[in-house]
């Protein structure tokens, strides 16, 4: 079985798209899906609700600002860069899915220098940060609406997929689609 690391955190219009992926990874293939996450965002509760494996590693925003903050997130990032670096190492992943958020610059970076491939889903018209400049090396780049095809660079990878959903009902079947 081929393992996956979805990175997803921080909010909900990261974590459920990609909650609706790793579960039809995981229904239509032979996938294991893992996610990475912090100990601070809703990951930290919906991903394991969901079933689904959850690595943490140390990763904050980026606060552009110098104070506390700063030196907090700096520091939390440089542990979290090297705890990424253990669990690619560590697990060896098939492939990285960035669906945004601070989590999936740190790792996608590890990925990239141990040619893992990387798949990166925006769901919003603009991109972040982290996702903008994840695309540069990824594979392929999904994208939720045409409107964010200006955002990137590499037009050759970019697929224009919508949102992707998926409904579960409380016994766990599936009621929805991704689309």
């Amino acid at each position: 079985m081929r393992r996956i690391f979805m990175c997803a955190g921080g909010t909900g219009g990261h974590i459920y798209p990609a909650l609706s992926v790793a579960h039809e990874l995981t229904c239509r293939s032979d996938f294991d899906v893992w996610f990475i996450g912090t100990r601070r965002g809703m990951e930290r509760r919906l991903v394991p609700e969901a079933g689904f494996t959850l690595k943490y590693i140390r990763a904050r925003g980026w606060d552009r600002r110098w104070g506390k903050a700063f030196f907090r997130m700096a520091g939390d990032n440089f542990c979290g860069f090297f705890q990424a670096c253990i669990l690619l190492l560590f697990y060896r992943p098939s492939g990285i899915v960035c669906m945004g958020s601070y989590v999936s610059l740190i790792v996608a970076f590890w990925a990239r220098l141990f040619r893992i491939p990387v798949f990166v889903h925006e769901q919003n018209v603009y991109p972040g940060l982290a996702n903008r400049m994840v695309s540069r090396w990824a594979k392929c780049v999904y994208i939720s609406s045409e409107d964010s095809l200006d955002y990137f660079k590499n037009r050759d990878t970019i697929y224009i997929t919508g949102n992707p959903f998926v409904t579960w009902a409380a016994n766990g079947s599936r009621i929805g689609n991704v689309g």
